[in-house]
């Protein structure tokens, strides 16, 4: 993968993004999954941006998005080695963080910041540090999950019943689907299109833009606006680059990376009702199902899981009691 990594350096198949580098500038390779032009991307863009003219041009970010050097793993060893300096993808190889994948846990973004960014989360945060060798810097909000499907209308969970659905192969989503009567399969995200338009499975679950943006309306006839799991791109750095940086570099950092943030919550505002309606207009059915009955029928997961083992006892009741 490194030698991956030189090659599409030398080929000039990087993005450089804001103002050109000096002699002694530090560079930040950045890798995400989402496409060019998605809110992930148009946040990406915009760190990038403010974190050259907030340095003076000393710090600038290369973009790689569009899984250009790796799946979401192989990002996180990719950044946890030293490889790369940061990424940002739902999942993070670290339990703690991977759990807020709960379905129904949180109820909005400002509920899942009070939760991460508490005494509940500091200690996920500092156990990232010391067990992966990565900072948690920031999350990107991504639309809640729902679910997709080539011809079942799904109305209740007794509909999702036989369904056999990609999902990732992450204990909470496979015993999520489990719990409401699918068939969890593990199929690369690469793969899942075609997968789709042959049949191997005949149901998927995303965010609208994720949905959107690899056209799964073109092999998915039935979008139901579940809206189970609300998972954020966890957006984090090498702890040793990290460390490395100075004073005045990481606070420009953070207010970079705060504006990116801002400008993808923004566009995830703006594209995605957007995108909802264009392709309702395009002939997706589009179907608001009974989420109290998903809620109940999947409220037994957490324990399936033994979630009070990985977050310690407790824990899961405090966030569900910070809900409005």
């Amino acid at each position: 993968m490194l030698d991956h990594l030189r090659k599409l350096m030398m080929a000039g198949a990087v993005c450089l993004v804001a103002g050109s580098a000096t002699a002694s500038a530090e560079e930040i390779m950045f890798g995400y999954l989402e496409q060019p032009g998605s809110p992930m991307d148009i946040a990406a863009n915009e760190f990038a941006k403010q974190l050259s003219k907030k340095t003076g041009g000393e710090l600038t970010a290369v973009l790689y998005p569009a899984r250009q050097i790796g799946d979401a793993q192989q990002l996180v060893e990719q950044t946890s080695t030293g490889q790369i300096q940061m990424y940002a993808a739902g999942y993070t190889g670290h339990k703690q963080f991977d759990y807020t994948a709960l379905p129904y846990l949180f109820d909005d973004w400002d509920h899942f910041r009070a939760a991460l960014f508490s005494e509940i989360g500091q200690p996920w945060i500092d156990a990232f540090v010391t067990e992966k060798n990565m900072r948690l810097v920031g999350i990107v909000e991504r639309g809640p999950r729902h679910l997709s499907t080539s011809e079942v209308v799904v109305k209740t969970p007794a509909d999702v019943k036989g369904l056999h659905i990609r999902a990732p192969q992450i204990d909470i989503f496979v015993e999520t689907w489990r719990a409401l009567g699918a068939n969890p399969e593990p199929i690369p995200f690469g793969e899942l299109y075609m997968a789709l338009r042959t049949g191997v499975v005949n149901a998927q679950e995303n965010p609208i833009e994720t949905f959107a943006t690899n056209n799964f309306q073109e092999v998915q006839k039935n979008l139901i606006l579940t809206g189970h799991t609300l998972l954020p791109n966890f957006v984090a750095i090498n702890e040793d680059f990290y460390k490395g940086l100075s004073e005045e570099h990481r606070k420009a950092f953070h207010e970079a990376l705060d504006a990116g943030v801002q400008a993808g919550a923004d566009a995830l505002d703006n594209e995605e009702q957007a995108m909802l309606d264009k392709m309702k207009a395009e002939g997706l059915n589009v179907v608001e199902p009974d989420i109290a009955a998903f809620r109940e029928a999947t409220k037994g997961v957490a324990a399936s899981v033994n979630v009070d083992a990985v977050w310690g006892e407790g824990a899961y009741d405090k966030i569900r009691a910070m809900s409005k």
